[in-house]
């Protein structure tokens, strides 16, 4: 993850990140390693507080083409593993 900027407000500690310093990432659906970008997102993940401020990710991600024609899964996003889930809004930090 390459943090591009922090800013902090009154209550809160906004990070701006992106994950694509990453090598092509493995379809969950069959294994196969993706190497064909379909796209990118940013997604807001809350992580746990910084002291007494909340804090909250703007995390850039991509989006993967799984090339294997049997993989039921054609398009998937990138994850960082012990920080992000599918679908989660939270960190993993945060879960437990």
């Amino acid at each position: 993850m390459r943090v591009e900027d922090v800013s902090i407000s009154a209550d809160e500690l906004t990070v701006v990140a992106a994950a694509t310093t990453t090598p092509p990432r493995r379809c969950p659906g069959c294994g196969g390693r993706a190497s064909r970008v379909h796209s990118a997102y940013r997604r807001r993940v809350v992580e746990r507080p910084a002291g007494p401020l909340r804090m909250v990710v703007h995390l850039t991600v991509r989006r993967f083409f799984c090339d294997e024609s049997s993989c039921p899964r054609k398009i998937f996003a990138e994850q960082i593993e012990g920080f992000t889930e599918r679908c989660r809004r939270a960190s993993v930090r945060l879960k437990a």
